[in-house]
């Protein structure tokens, strides 16, 4: 007789294209490993809840239970990042949950878990599948399919360059999700790779068997699988095609942002203490190396000369995660995900959201299909990271900038089917009043005071120009599936002339995740449009000397309003 409650559970901690639905199939054969399937996944809860005639969430785990369980009370399932956060978020009511958080709440529906890690050693390889499937719609080559998908379309498949990186980017970004996953909870999962699983799958089942203290008889075997291998010749030629833009991975630099200092010193020597990183192995992406963000406990702390004013903000307090991607294809940028903690992560969520429904945001950014609300020092609030000292410091030493203490901050909104911007590279002049400088050295640009980009001031005073020196975007308050193919990314151009859909490379808009990068001459980036839902950011501008920009690049470069 089935099990309502399971005695044992385990979660195939999947990424697109590594062979899961394989295992899945062969796990269902034993008879005694669960039936497992991507029961936490939306598309999976809108398709059979109805027919289930479950209503609640609690309700639709219950059924999802007694589904995926085996006559012993054992239950499988398979989840890939974006699915297991929908379900840290419908399981809490809350709209983002921590790595902690989230094995809490699994464990809480599914005691006993056990975890599998599926992975792929060649990224490339693993994009490239990707890519063909997004295009293609065929997921499996199977006489029917383990779950309903929208209808195959294989005349769309083509080779697109800025798609394929795209795609394996994503696989690099979401491998780093369960592994951030595991360091967070202490977890040491059972690893079973794609190149090993195709190779011999009873192998691996017996190993996942056994890692939930199971034994399959001795003369177990497994039927001919349904599945049939998709890489073909159209595989092989695109990763020739795709061997232009691999490089080996430069050396891991470990940055630590520097301690609060006088506004307009010179930074901070950079420090590097990074060593060569071992060569990558085949197919290893250009796009994206490591980059580990450390903070000594007493960086960006020092005491405030007022003690009835906040301490400085410690970034050490408020970052989640301390590995980041420094990118090099078409120019240098840096991405993060899981930037913050919960609390300040969703305080600015809930912040975006109230200002956005009372009206504040208001369009007027000539040029752009958005609206959009500066941050000035009378309403940060929740954005005060964003505003700090340590904040602005660890981004001009990155990018070894020489920023000299100005902000402006914009929330920006793009309602759904905004239209695309273009390439542009945001060497532009802003103008800001010295005698706002705050007690950390920072100005944040206020409007009221002084048009940031004209310089034109109600008192009169005149202003300082700056240059754009950094910009950073960061996302918050957009649908949590937001990834590769929804629209909406940030992407980036090797000229001013390209065309907007064809990127060289693009950033999804992934809530509390941002991209970083110089304006130089070269920085060509756009807002590409977002086709399926509406897409949020906060973007942010840090400052150098105009002497700077002339001395390295020319006054022609910079850019006018």
């Amino acid at each position: 007789m089935e099990t309502t409650t399971p005695k044992s559970s385990y979660m195939l901690c999947a990424t697109p294209r590594t062979g899961s639905y394989l295992l899945c199939e062969g796990l269902q054969h034993t008879g005694m490993a669960g039936v497992p399937n991507e029961y936490l996944s939306v598309g999976f809860e809108k398709y059979w809840r109805p027919r289930w005639g479950v209503k609640t969430y609690d309700e639709y785990l219950a059924r999802v239970t007694k589904t995926g369980s085996t006559p012993n009370g054992v239950f499988g399932v398979k989840v890939h990042p974006v699915q297991f956060a929908y379900f840290g978020r419908q399981a809490s009511g809350k709209s983002t949950t921590s790595p902690t958080e989230r094995r809490e709440l699994f464990e809480r529906s599914f005691p006993g878990a056990r975890y599998v890690w599926m992975r792929r050693r060649d990224k490339l390889l693993q994009g490239i599948s990707y890519a063909r499937a997004l295009q293609s719609r065929v997921w499996w080559n199977a006489e029917k399919p383990p779950s309903p998908y929208d209808p195959p379309r294989p005349d769309a498949v083509r080779f697109d360059r800025a798609l394929l990186e795209r795609c394996v980017t994503q696989m690099h970004v979401e491998e780093h999700v369960w592994s951030d996953y595991f360091e967070a909870n202490g977890i040491e999962p059972l690893q079973v790779d794609y190149e090993d699983l195709v190779q011999d799958p009873l192998a691996a089942v017996r190993d996942v068997v056994a890692h939930l203290d199971l034994k399959l008889p001795d003369d177990f075997s497994l039927p001919p699988t349904k599945f049939k291998r998709q890489a073909d010749s159209t595989t092989e030629t695109w990763r020739l095609q795709l061997t232009d833009a691999v490089v080996a991975e430069p050396a891991i630099r470990l940055v630590d942002p520097p301690a609060a200092r006088p506004a307009g010193a010179p930074p901070a020597k950079k420090q590097s203490r990074g060593t060569k990183a071992a060569a990558p192995a085949t197919g290893a992406p250009a796009a994206e190396q490591n980059v580990v963000v450390r903070e000594s406990s007493d960086a960006a702390a020092a005491e405030p000369s007022d003690q009835s004013k906040e301490p400085p903000i410690r970034l050490e307090d408020v970052l989640a995660s301390r590995r980041w991607w420094r990118g090099t294809t078409p120019i240098s940028y840096v991405r993060a995900e899981n930037v913050f903690i919960p609390s300040v992560y969703e305080a600015m969520a809930d912040q975006f959201r109230s200002m956005h429904t009372e009206g504040q945001m208001q369009r007027n950014l000539p040029g752009y299909d958005a609206s959009a609300v500066p941050i000035t020092s009378t309403n940060v609030r929740a954005f005060g990271v964003l505003a700090s000292r340590a904040w602005h410091d660890l981004w001009s030493e990155l990018f070894g900038a020489n920023c000299t203490g100005e902000l402006n901050i914009t929330l920006h909104h793009h309602a759904k089917g905004s239209a695309s911007g273009s390439p542009h590279n945001d060497l532009n002049p802003g103008f800001f009043l010295e005698d706002h400088r705050n007690e950390e050295g920072i100005i944040i640009s206020d409007p009221q005071f002084c048009n940031y980009r004209s310089g034109w001031t109600y008192s009169g005073t005149p202003p300082v120009e700056r240059m754009r020196a950094v910009a950073l975007l960061f996302y918050l308050a957009n649908n949590e599936h937001y990834g590769v193919g929804w629209g909406g990314e940030t992407g980036f151009y090797r000229t001013g002339s390209d065309l907007v859909n064809r990127p060289v490379t693009a950033v999804p808009a992934i809530n509390n995740s941002l991209v970083a990068f110089e304006c130089t001459p070269f920085s060509y980036h756009s807002f590409i449009s977002n086709t399926r839902d509406e897409r949020n950011c906060v973007a942010m501008w840090l400052h150098r000397a105009k002497d700077d920009v002339v001395q390295r690049w020319g006054e022609r470069t910079i850019v006018g309003w």
